[in-house]
C-alpha cells in the first residue's frame, strides 16, 4: 500500500488516528503469525 506524501502528512497531524493503524498493523501481524503455526 503506497502513500503519497500528502496522506502522510495528514496521518502525522492524527496522533490518533496514527495509533489505530499502528494497532491494526500489529493485529494482522500477529494474526499471520498464529495463522503460520497453525499449519
Amino acid at each position: 500500500m503506497s502513500t503519497t506524501s500528502l496522506e502522510r502528512n495528514q496521518w502525522n497531524l492524527d496522533p490518533s488516528a496514527q495509533k489505530l493503524v499502528e494497532t491494526a498493523v500489529k493485529a494482522s501481524v500477529i494474526e499471520k503469525k498464529f495463522a503460520e503455526q497453525r499449519l
